[in-house]
């Protein structure tokens, strides 16, 4: 289980992931085919910004997870 202090900074990374997949969609409602150079540039730092928001959400998730206590075996002892 996710402890209760990392909520907040989880969700702020889902919300940037969510917001950057929206600006990308945006764009490519609004763009014009064909694409002029500015546009495969403005393209391109949208691929990015999504990229680093996924990469800075799953590695804070990993690294929570690394956190999480295996839960404890019990060792039972034969011939007592």
């Amino acid at each position: 289980m996710i402890e209760p202090v990392y909520w907040a900074e989880l969700r702020q990374l889902s919300l940037n992931v969510s917001a950057a997949h929206i600006a990308m969609v945006a764009f490519l409602e609004e763009a014009v085919v064909p694409w002029s150079d500015d546009q495969m540039v403005e393209f391109k730092r949208l691929i990015l910004c999504e990229r680093i928001a996924i990469s800075a959400y799953a590695t804070l998730y990993s690294y929570i997870d690394s956190r999480t206590a295996e839960p404890a075996r019990l060792r039972l002892v034969v011939g007592e």
